[in-house]
């Protein structure tokens, strides 16, 4: 964070938005960082902090799940798009921009043809939003991405109660899952892999819904096909999926 704090806006990205922060907070945040290195500080913050997270998991858990859940994408996208990656030397970022900005025709050739529906989605997100919004080519698939990331975490979230039981166990389990290097790509990152992400994450969720109670099992195979038109490297988790709905669960057994 320090280090990023003199770098360029340019090349300021994900995390590193911390650099166009005022530079009151640049210096600040940092110590008390430091701080809550030392034992003490950081066990009471860490106890005031579960009982929070606690406290609203309870809350939302009364709370009308599918309304909730909605509600809280939506903001996740929010922070996601505020936070997004500002750099795109890497991945696909370049290819994607130029697809969707250049106007021409759809195309399907070389790895896009692994992708169809990725390739759609993105020329119509882009067409569509720029009917209404003067923002850069880049902000428009960044805002898609975010809405894609905030999905995915959503799905990470409903993975953690079937595996952490609720609770703290679920707060634990998801924090594992966000420490994922491929948490990154959810910050509005320009990548072909953060929906066909989205989707795996449904689908091994509702794969374990279907485990424990025989239900769910057409949303394990419809995200999961849904995920495969995004990008075929999502055929495996397809197959899966089929195998055990057609097996009642059995091949899984135990």
């Amino acid at each position: 964070l320090i280090i990023g704090q003199f770098l360029p806006p340019h090349l300021s990205w994900g995390f590193n938005w911390w650099a166009e922060l005022p530079q009151v907070i640049r210096w600040v945040a940092p110590a008390v960082a430091a701080a809550l290195l030392i034992p003490g500080a950081s066990a009471v913050l860490g106890q005031t902090i579960g009982r929070a997270l606690i406290s609203v998991t309870e809350f939302v858990e009364r709370q009308n799940r599918i309304l909730s859940g909605v509600a809280g994408a939506a903001v996740l996208a929010a922070v996601l798009f505020l936070l997004r990656v500002k750099c795109f030397l890497f991945g696909d970022g370049i290819t994607i921009l130029e697809s969707v900005a250049s106007g021409g025709a759809l195309s399907f050739k070389a790895q896009m043809a692994l992708q169809p529906l990725g390739v759609v989605v993105n020329d119509l997100w882009f067409s569509s939003l720029s009917r209404f919004t003067d923002l850069a080519p880049d902000a428009m698939l960044a805002l898609l991405s975010s809405l894609g990331g905030a999905t995915a975490l959503v799905g990470m979230w409903k993975i953690s109660g079937e595996l952490g039981k609720g609770g703290a166990g679920r707060l634990l389990v998801f924090a594992f899952g966000l420490t994922s290097g491929v948490c990154m790509l959810f910050f509005g990152y320009l990548e072909n892999y953060i929906w066909p992400t989205a989707m795996l994450l449904w689908s091994l969720a509702s794969c374990l819904v279907y485990v424990r109670t025989k239900r769910e099992g057409l949303s394990a195979i419809v995200f999961a096909g849904v995920g495969t038109a995004f990008h075929f490297v999502l055929a495996p988790q397809l197959v899966l999926a089929t195998v055990l709905v057609w097996s009642r669960g059995r091949v899984f057994a135990g």
